[in-house]
């Protein structure tokens, strides 16, 4: 604290003195003219020659003064004028006997030395001033006694005793109001860093944010001679670290990323948090291949790193960039191009790094396209609804059936799942889409039994946002009644992506639809932030592990002892277990010899039409 007091002290002293300085070097000149001028009167005056040379060489000093302003310092140029008037002062007393003269010239001299000088450098003028006050009271009665300069001792000792206060007076006043004003400063400082802060920096991570990014990146672009890339990393699957662990973990692996990201990047990089799970680089790399080499570095060192509690996922990004070269130098353009593939990255889920080129643009508006087609498509009934088997591997047996949508525009022509599903949820038509695929499979549920068998039972995807929807349960109740369904034949397939939601959101309308007697499964298990200790938490009956593991399990002997684990916990949770992405005998029977026996895939069927 002392030390903030003393370097506001030292600003305050340097504002004041840097503002008065240019005002001074503008007075100099007419305060030597007018030192000049008073040299000549006083010559053709009856005061003493003295006074003469005394205005004369003053008038030199203050002239020398302002032909060379830069040379000499401001305390140099105020202590001039302080001892100037202070010296005609003294002078005028002693051989004009001009008490008011002194006392007046005296006190601005100390005036000007509180206001614009040091405290201790004030506080030696007022003390010389007193003594020299002494002095002259000395000198005038017992050099000139019986003279008109004597002055008796009671009169003298009141001015004695008035200057002093007067001069305590200027003090107190003068470094009060000080101390009011550099309580102040430092306050609207203190204020101005805060709103800086809050306007210019991330609160949770440190870093610059948008604004500031936006804000120093032509200069750092200057200093790499105007090339260079700009880099979106967009962290996945926040929302479901949120859900999954708490808010507090999500908030610590952004953290911890921005403190790995700080760590690691070049003086020469620019970093900064430009939105809730986004980060920005600017990197003067003068190759793509440099680039490349950089940011998986980047990411390799920042997984190699980032221990967060018992996550076992790795974090990942979505990484896009682009060239300012390539945009004629338009920091503007780079930005939304960067902005645009990343959009792109996010939107088809893409792996690596994403670099824009016009191509992006043509699928984004191909994309674009697609959302303006999905809902008239919904109308003249162009979704049709394709089913895959599930078997028991052991009795050969078809034990249900998954309901997986297909599209064949009349306009677009054959649009695969992954590309219109993701583009019905980022537009929030899930709902309507979710109902016409229930409507779709339950009035086919009939047809199923008769090709397969009654206890066929029919799984149907479910987005979670039109799982949390006001009317979900309401609505599939409604519908179930309405084809004459054993509600037990319905399975609602969710991905762990419904932790996005809240853990707490999703809990009531599981329970919900055990109510009803319809049954749940977790499908995708392993692709995301698989945990066993949440499936002890939700309403589910069956646990479909994904085609991820089953690809490594010939491969990979770890993978193979933790599905193992799986379908043993599973199996003691009380949960079904499914096997999905089964495409050839020799994964079927690894599959059949951990104790599983339930199987989706290839191997038995494709997906075709009923």
């Amino acid at each position: 604290m002392l030390n903030d007091n003393l370097s506001s002290q030292a600003n305050y002293d340097q504002m004041v003195v840097s503002r008065i300085e240019k005002n001074l070097d503008k007075v100099m000149p007419f305060t030597a003219v007018i030192s000049f001028l008073s040299a000549i009167l006083v010559y053709f005056s009856e005061l003493p020659f003295l006074f003469c040379i005394l205005d004369f060489s003053i008038g030199l000093l203050f002239l020398a003064v302002s032909v060379f302003p830069t040379k000499i310092s401001i305390n140099f140029k105020i202590s001039l004028i302080i001892f100037a008037s202070s010296l005609v002062g003294i002078l005028s007393y002693m051989h004009g006997g001009f008490t008011s003269a002194f006392l007046i010239l005296v006190m601005i001299g100390n005036i000007i030395a509180v206001l614009f000088l040091h405290r201790k450098i004030s506080l030696f003028i007022s003390s010389c001033s007193v003594l020299v006050f002494a002095f002259l009271g000395i000198y005038s009665n017992f050099y000139h006694k019986g003279t008109h300069f004597e002055i008796s001792p009671s009169v003298f000792a009141i001015q004695f005793i008035v200057f002093i206060l007067y001069l305590v007076l200027l003090h107190v006043s003068v470094y009060s109001i000080r101390g009011y004003l550099l309580e102040n400063i430092s306050k609207l400082e203190l204020s101005i860093d805060n709103a800086t802060k809050l306007a210019y920096y991330d609160q949770l991570t440190g870093l610059p944010n948008v604004y500031k990014f936006k804000d120093e990146l032509p200069k750092y672009i200057e200093q790499s001679t105007n090339s260079g890339y700009l880099i979106f990393f967009n962290l996945k699957n926040l929302s479901l670290i949120n859900s999954i662990y708490d808010e507090k973990t999500g908030d610590h692996v952004l953290c911890e990323i921005a403190n790995i990201f700080n760590k690691i990047k070049a003086d020469t990089d620019l970093l900064a948090r430009i939105s809730g799970n986004e980060f920005a680089f600017w990197s003067p790399c003068t190759s793509e291949e440099i680039l490349h080499e950089k940011l998986t570095y980047i990411t390799k060192y920042t997984q190699e790193h980032l221990i967060i509690y018992n996550m076992n996922k790795k974090i990942e990004f979505y990484i896009s960039y682009a060239n300012l070269s390539s945009c004629n130098l338009n920091i503007q353009d780079c930005y939304q191009r960067a902005s645009t593939a990343l959009t792109y990255a996010k939107t088809n889920d893409l792996q690596g790094f994403t670099s824009y080129d016009e191509k992006l643009n043509q699928l984004l508006r191909q994309q674009e396209n697609i959302k303006d087609h999905i809902k008239p498509a919904l109308k003249t009934r162009e979704f049709v609804v394709y089913y895959q088997n599930k078997v028991n591997a052991h009795t050969q047996e078809v034990i249900g059936v998954e309901a997986l949508a297909r599209w064949k525009s009349a306009a677009l022509g054959f649009i695969s799942p992954a590309t219109f599903i993701p583009i019905i949820e980022r537009n929030n038509m899930s709902i309507i889409f979710g109902e016409y695929i229930i409507e779709q499979t339950l009035s086919d549920y009939t047809h199923l039994c008769n090709k397969f068998n009654n206890s066929v039972t029919l799984s149907i995807n479910i987005s979670p946002s039109h799982l949390i929807s006001r009317d979900f349960v309401k609505f599939l109740n409604a519908s179930i009644d309405k084809y004459s369904i054993p509600a037990n034949s319905i399975i609602i397939e969710i991905t762990e992506d419904i932790m996005i939601q809240g853990i707490q959101s999703v809990m009531p309308i599981l329970k919900e639809l055990n109510k009803i007697n319809v049954e749940v499964a977790l499908d995708d298990f392993g692709t995301g932030y698989s945990s066993l200790n949440y499936l002890t938490q939700l309403d589910i009956n069956e646990l479909k592990i994904d085609k991820t593991f089953i690809d490594q399990i010939e491969t990979n002997e770890k993978v193979g002892i933790m599905l193992e684990h799986i379908i043993n916990l599973s199996t003691q949770y009380g949960l079904r277990v499914i096997v999905e992405g089964v495409e050839t005998k020799a994964q079927c029977d690894y599959i059949m010899s951990l104790g599983c026996n339930l199987i989706q895939g290839y191997y038995f069927s494709i997906p075709g039409p009923l």
